[in-house]
């Protein structure tokens, strides 16, 4: 009996994707409200799902999870999820 394989897609050495971004240029402390507004509504989320919900600024130079852990007055990580403080 053969069992089947599974198809690859796409190609073999896809680099891991980039945070979905926004094509708006907003200041940090605008974006952290934003995702403060997000936690408030939705208290319960991972943080990379939390990054592909929360679009970051195309001007913005750090990644989604170092921006978090520098916002230790808005934010705390708590396993694979961020909070409000």
């Amino acid at each position: 009996m053969n069992t089947p394989t599974p198809k690859k897609s796409g190609t073999p050495n896809a680099a891991t994707p980039k945070t979905p971004t926004t094509d708006k240029k907003i200041s940090s402390e605008d974006y952290a409200q934003s995702i403060v507004t997000y936690l408030k509504e939705h208290p319960n989320t991972a943080m990379a799902a939390l990054g592909g919900r929360v679009k970051k600024p195309t001007n913005f130079p750090l990644k989604f999870g170092e921006f978090i852990k520098s916002r230790k007055d808005l934010f705390k990580i708590e396993g694979d999820y961020v909070r409000l403080v």
